[in-house]
């Protein structure tokens, strides 16, 4: 499967690998084309990509959304304002339904929002992730 990511963040960079190590060709794009870090334009990553990956700030959507009709999405986006204050989009809907409205003919699923670098890299140990939590939390 070609995946297009647009994106090469963390949480691009983490779910690429994994899918990378499972044969699937992936391409991430960006505002400005890299040699060096595999960064294409947005328009080619998504050419032709079975499924893509938005892992950009939220606020960046609005502007990338045209490339994206027509598309399976997978929206990783989390609602912050520059400052990384929580986004406030009211009491009748979400990120995801907002990233739904703004693309008719778009099949979107909210996913991998709330995942974490560290837990994207390889195999998860939720026993050792609660142990860890369990310790930071004691006085």
């Amino acid at each position: 499967m070609k995946v297009g990511f647009i994106g090469s963040g963390n949480v691009a960079r983490a779910l690429g690998a994994l899918l990378k190590s499972a044969g699937h060709d992936v391409a991430f794009g960006g505002r400005t084309s890299s040699d060096d870090g595999g960064v294409v334009a947005v328009a080619n990553a998504v050419s032709g990509a079975d499924l893509v990956v938005l892992a950009v700030p939220f606020l960046a959507t609005r502007e990338l959304l045209p490339a994206l009709a027509g598309k399976l999405v997978v929206d990783a986006t989390n609602p912050v304002n520059a400052d990384w204050s929580p986004m406030l989009l009211g009491q009748e809907s979400s990120a995801g339904e907002e990233v739904a409205r703004m693309l008719p003919g778009a099949r979107v699923v909210k996913a991998f929002n709330r995942l974490r670098r560290r837990h994207a890299r390889g195999p998860y140990d939720a026993r050792r992730s609660a142990r860890h939590l369990l310790r930071r939390e004691r006085p």
